[in-house]
């Protein structure tokens, strides 16, 4: 699985991190979910998000893959888990079924979220962008915010 890792501090809160990541289809051994619990296991509040290839009739696909239905049963045995998935197709397939593959895995995020696909790019995978309602905190002064490269 290939991914990329964002941490966000914000003061005494535990760090939350979103993961952008990418499930191959051509793996071996099917749906990597050892990679996926590492991912999961990388800190208290987790978001994955991206083109997991795991299409299911229960995250609003026609049909479901075989990765769909591994990684369905995989995280249906985990507490503090929910599935984000968009209400119209994510892969536009010109010679089959339109599917909904690009999807958010929430580990313990206390907030209201929601994600919805773009028809903005001429490509078979359309964006997703995934909100999350967190309330407002006020931002004080731009000299308490600093870059660490």
């Amino acid at each position: 699985m290939d991914a990329t890792i964002v941490e966000i501090k914000i003061g005494s809160h535990p760090p939350l991190k979103i993961i952008s990541a990418c499930a191959r289809v051509d793996m071996i051994g099917g749906f990597p979910l050892a990679d996926l619990q590492k991912l999961l296991n990388s800190g208290p509040n987790v978001i994955i998000a991206g083109d997991l290839n795991a299409a299911h009739t229960a995250w609003n696909s026609p049909r479901t893959s075989f990765y769909g239905r591994k990684l369905f049963n995989y995280l249906r045995g985990i507490n503090g888990i929910k599935v984000l998935a968009p209400h119209s197709p994510t892969h536009i397939n010109w010679n089959s079924w339109d599917t909904v593959l690009d999807l958010a895995i929430l580990k313990r995020i206390p907030f209201h979220s929601q994600n919805r696909v773009l028809n903005s790019l001429n490509s078979d995978h359309l964006p997703v962008i995934l909100t999350l309602e967190t309330g407002s905190f006020p931002i004080y002064s731009p000299e308490q915010f600093s870059t660490n490269c």
